[in-house]
């Protein structure tokens, strides 16, 4: 139960992490696995961006 319970704090600090991120429009590289990751930008599979490109081009704005 303590793992669960540690697994469930991790993954909210994570959410708010990304929440908090997402407000002030700037996102930490380290919360992303940028070199596989990447952004379904459609319910196709092919329609995919990487998460590096993703958190770069939205930061640079």
């Amino acid at each position: 139960m303590r793992h669960q319970s540690e697994h469930s704090a991790a993954r909210l600090e994570m959410l708010r992490r990304f929440r908090d991120m997402y407000r002030n429009c700037h996102f930490d590289m380290d919360l992303f696995d940028a070199d596989d990751g990447y952004l379904q930008t459609t319910l196709a599979d092919a329609e995919r961006m990487s998460l590096r490109f993703f958190v770069e081009y939205n930061n640079a704005w």
